[in-house]
C-alpha cells in the first residue's frame, strides 16, 4: 500500500510512533505531504514523542530541563511544549546517550575487559536516568551558594536529601554507578596522576626528560610553549570525542600529583556537570595549570578543596530509612559486583 494513500490521522500516528528524532526528520523529507504534516500543528508533539523514546526516561529529563533554581521535586503536570524545551531535552538526551555509549569501556576494564559488551536498551535507559539525576543534583547543589563551610550543616544536608529521598534503593545504586563512571573518566582523561603521565611519556618516548620544571608564565598565565591546544593530542581517539591520556609540551607538569593529591582533585571535578566533564575529557582538554586557571575564572574559588556531596547525602538518606553506614558500603560493593546499578551481572 502506498503510504501517500493513508489518511492524515494514520500518518500522524506513524510519526508519533517513530523511535528517534532522526527517523521523524527523515520521514518528513520523503514527500511534500508528509513534510506539511510534520510542520503542522502537531510538530512539537511529534518531536516530543521521538525524544521521549530515544532519550528515555523522559520524566527525569523534564525535571532537569525545567529546573528553575528553587524546586527539585518533580511536577505532577507536564510543562507546555515549546521549541526551547525540546532543544533542552535534546541537549540533555544526547549528552546522556554519549555517557551510555562510554559506559562499557569504563565499566568492563582491565581484568574484566573480556566481558565487555554493548548495553541493552534497558541498561542504557538506566545510565541516562543516572546522568539526568546527577546533572540535576549538580545544578541544584554544586554551586557557589554551597561552599565547603556549609556542606555538613544539618539544614543544608536535609535540603539536599529532599532530592534523593523519593528514589528507591535500586535507583540510588544507579546514581552511584554513574558517579563511578564519571570518576573513572575524570581520573584518566582530566586529572591523571603524575605516575600515569610519566608512564605515558615513556611509552611515547623512552628517552623523554621527566624532570619537572617550574611552569613558564606570561602575564600571569602558563605558556603553551607554542603548541596549539588542538595539536597537543597525538593519540586522539575517534570514540565520542574522548581522547587517550594526553600530555602537552610541558610533559610531567600536566600530572595532578601523587595518588592522594589526585584523589582530592577528582573529588572536586565530580562537581562538574556531565557535559563539562565530557568537554574537558575531549575537545576542551587542557593541562593542569590551564585547567586550574579555567576553574578559577569560570567557576570561582568555592570550587577547589570542596569535593562533591552526593556520597554524603546518600548516606544521610539511607540512615533516615533505618540503614546503617556499613550498609551504604554494601550498596557500593553490590554496584561493583554487578548486583545493583545500571548493569546487572
Amino acid at each position: 500500500m502506498d503510504l501517500q494513500s493513508l489518511p492524515s490521522e494514520l500518518l500522524l500516528q506513524i510519526f508519533h510512533s517513530l523511535p528517534t528524532v532522526s527517523s521523524a526528520l527523515a520521514l518528513s523529507q520523503t514527500s511534500h505531504r508528509l513534510h506539511a504534516l510534520f510542520k503542522g500543528p502537531q510538530h512539537l508533539s511529534i518531536l516530543f514523542s521521538a525524544i521521549s523514546t530515544e532519550y528515555s526516561p523522559i520524566g527525569p529529563a523534564l525535571q532537569l530541563a525545567t529546573y528553575n533554581g528553587t524546586h527539585t521535586t518533580p511536577s505532577a503536570q507536564k510543562p507546555p511544549l515549546s521549541q526551547p524545551l525540546l532543544t533542552s531535552l535534546l541537549h540533555y538526551g544526547r549528552t546522556a546517550s554519549r555517557w551510555a555509549a562510554l559506559y562499557p569501556a569504563y565499566h568492563w576494564c582491565s581484568e574484566a575487559s573480556s566481558s565487555r559488551r554493548l548495553l541493552s536498551p534497558s541498561e542504557a535507559h538506566s545510565v541516562r536516568r543516572g546522568i539526568y539525576r546527577i546533572w540535576l543534583y549538580t545544578q541544584a547543589f554544586h554551586t557557589p551558594s554551597h561552599p565547603r563551610t556549609s556542606r555538613r550543616n544539618p539544614p543544608v544536608v536535609r535540603t539536599r536529601a529532599v532530592l534523593l529521598r523519593p528514589w528507591p534503593v535500586s535507583e540510588l545504586a544507579e546514581l552511584l554507578d554513574v558517579r563511578e563512571l564519571m570518576r573513572r573518566v575524570i581520573a584518566k582523561h582530566v586529572c591523571p596522576p603524575d605516575s600515569k603521565v610519566r608512564k605515558h611519556l615513556l611509552l611515547r618516548d623512552p628517552g623523554a626528560d621527566l624532570t619537572v620544571y617550574p611552569p613558564a608564565t606570561l602575564g600571569g598565565r602558563a605558556k603553551s610553549h607554542g603548541v596549539p591546544l588542538c595539536l597537543r593530542d597525538a593519540y586522539h581517539s575517534q570514540c565520542l570525542g574522548i581522547g587517550n591520556q594526553r600530555v602537552s609540551a610541558r610533559g610531567v607538569e600536566d600530572g595532578w600529583g601523587d595518588e592522594l593529591t589526585q584523589y582530592y582533585a577528582v573529588q572536586d571535578m565530580l562537581k562538574l556537570d556531565p557535559q563539562r566533564v565530557l568537554w574537558l575529557a575531549g575537545e576542551g582538554w587542557m593541562g593542569r595549570s590551564e585547567c586550574r586557571e579555567w576553574i578559577e575564572e569560570e567557576l570561582g574559588e568555592w570550587f577547589e578543596n570542596n569535593g562533591e556531596t552526593i556520597g554524603e547525602t546518600l548516606e544521610f538518606v539511607l540512615d533516615q530509612r533505618g540503614m546503617e553506614w556499613v550498609e551504604v558500603c554494601e550498596l557500593k560493593e553490590a554496584v561493583e559486583a554487578g548486583e545493583l546499578g545500571c548493569v546487572h551481572g
